[in-house]
């Protein structure tokens, strides 16, 4: 389990810092999607054995192989502890995130008088207000990476915290079904919602695993 622990850490760490700083855009939603949660939750998982019957390798001859798919990612941002963790960082970080909508808001309107009027405003109030954008420009990515941090530190919690629960559910609803197999549905072109665990997943997790 320490191990399992270990992981997401570690690659929650790598793939969240590889994510652009996008200051606003990270708060504007309650549950910030991230591409590469769900190789980090598989990572996870293949750590200890989530297929029914994975001792005993294949399944029985003449026996058709049974797969579910997961989308590991989903399973997580919709269960009510990442949309709390979400909600509350919205709210301890309220002021930094409007005045960085504030700071947009004002960079558009110079970069809009610049673009119109740059031709006839004189050079030294051209410059002025180019030296106005770049230094508002710095602030906002600034209060970017204020956000960011803190959204790392925040979900790396969620992460940590749902690492064992996720383990169990996938162990459970994966033996309840009989799956023989169980793959990413990010990397599935067509399934049947039939064989989606997603949902279920998250209401295990929900429930508290």
């Amino acid at each position: 389990m320490a191990l399992a622990c270990l992981c997401v850490r570690a690659f929650a760490v790598v793939f969240l810092r590889a994510q652009p700083v996008l200051p606003l855009q990270l708060f504007q939603e309650k549950l910030l999607v991230i591409k590469s949660l769900s190789k980090v939750l598989f990572c996870l998982l293949l750590l200890t054995p989530v297929v029914a019957g994975a001792e005993s390798a294949a399944p029985a001859a003449g026996k058709a192989l049974k797969i579910g798919v997961l989308d590991a990612q989903r399973a997580v941002f919709e269960t009510e502890a990442a949309k709390a963790a979400m909600t509350a960082l919205q709210a301890k970080y309220k002021k930094d995130i409007d005045e960085g909508k504030a700071i947009e808001r004002e960079m558009g309107v110079l970069q809009e008088k610049l673009t119109k009027e740059g031709d006839v405003i004189a050079a030294a109030e051209r410059t002025r207000m180019t030296s106005e954008l770049r230094e508002k420009d710095e602030r906002r990515q600034s209060i970017g990476r204020i956000l960011q941090s803190a959204q790392q530190e925040k979900l790396q919690e969620v992460f940590q915290q749902l690492a064992p629960k996720m383990q169990k559910a996938v162990q459970e609803i994966t033996t309840a079904n009989g799956y023989d197999l169980v793959l990413d549905a990010r990397t599935v072109i067509v399934a049947a919602p039939t064989i989606d665990m997603t949902r279920k997943v998250t209401e295990k997790l929900n429930a508290g695993g």
